[in-house]
């Protein structure tokens, strides 16, 4: 188990210093539904999303990158959570 908001939190933390070099504005969105703590990988959770958040701030040159968590569904206890990264960028 482990804290997904603190995840989060530390990957913004991690690449908003290379987004303010590119004036580029990291925005978080996290559905107030998703518990605070999850039970998953967290490393390899960490890596894939630190992957495409730097790929989308790598090729957007202006506007905003934001991680953006949702609910998808609950059954017996068991959370689907859909992970997306939007950007003003080219792709």
């Amino acid at each position: 188990p482990f804290s997904i908001r603190q995840s989060i939190e530390d990957l913004v933390r991690l690449e908003l210093p290379t987004a303010k070099l590119k004036n580029l504005d990291l925005r978080t969105e996290i559905d107030d539904e998703i518990p605070d703590f999850i039970i998953s990988d967290r490393i390899k959770l960490h890596r894939i999303i630190l992957n495409l958040l730097a790929n989308a701030i790598k090729f957007t040159a202006k506007g905003y990158v934001a991680i953006v968590l949702k609910k998808v569904k609950e059954e017996q206890g068991i959370i689907d959570i859909e992970f997306s990264i939007k950007d003003t960028g080219i792709g």
